[in-house]
């Protein structure tokens, strides 16, 4: 350990901040047993980098402690319903752009108890480049989303990558990037109900969101209404 105290009082620091986060992030897990939501997240492009930005770190952390009695608020009104089937998922995947080659679709339905959610996904490559586009409908049920909305108010960031939170338009997530591998992945929840995940290999950081704008979101809230 360093023998600066500014040094050691910031590691401490750095502890503390990760350990509160770790201890809210369950708490919203025992508010979803309940009943489910997500919060409207303010109009940010991204999370707060603790490690760069403690201060503002501390002041996130206030306002999930808010957020988490928002959560439980809007649990009670968010309802399950049944999910589009995987061929209107499929529907929604990107089309093949112009020098890439796409794999078949994949699409399929899941039941987990109580929980019945359906997927696709489609695979595409250009030279070296691979990018696989995945579609979830988590049909709204309420235990999948409290985590997911309070992971994307944090990022890191270092000389190896990073993961942060953001918000495109009125779909937040998380974005991840290993810049040695060139791998990436964002996963962005839609409408508190749709999971699109981006996931790409030998690729630069700005293809993720790239991919992104190609999912048809469209027509997933078309078919959903």
């Amino acid at each position: 350990m360093s023998d600066n105290p500014d040094r050691i009082f910031y590691e401490e620091f750095s502890k503390r901040v990760c350990l509160r986060i770790s201890l809210l992030l369950s708490a919203s897990v025992l508010l979803l047993s309940s009943c489910g939501g997500v919060p409207k997240l303010p109009d940010v492009v991204e999370g707060v980098d603790i490690d760069q930005n403690p201060l503002k770190g501390i002041d996130q952390i206030s306002k999930l402690e808010k957020d988490l009695k928002e959560i439980e608020a809007e649990l009670k009104n968010l309802k399950p319903v049944d999910p589009l089937s995987y061929n209107d998922l499929i529907s929604a995947l990107p089309d093949q752009p112009s020098g890439w080659e796409a794999a078949d679709a994949k699409g399929q339905s899941s039941n987990f108890g109580e929980f019945t959610i359906s997927q696709a996904s489609q695979t595409y490559k250009q030279g070296d480049k691979t990018i696989k586009v995945q579609l979830f409908d988590w049909a709204h049920h309420r235990q999948l989303y409290a985590p997911f909305v309070i992971s994307a108010r944090f990022s890191q960031e270092s000389t190896e990558g990073y993961s942060k939170g953001l918000k495109i338009g009125d779909a937040f997530g998380r974005e991840e990037y290993q810049n040695a591998s060139k791998k990436g992945k964002l996963s962005l929840l839609v409408d508190k109900r749709f999971m699109v995940e981006v996931d790409g290999r030998n690729i630069e950081p700005q293809e993720l969101q790239d991919w992104w704008q190609q999912v048809k979101v469209k027509n997933l809230r078309a078919k959903a209404k």
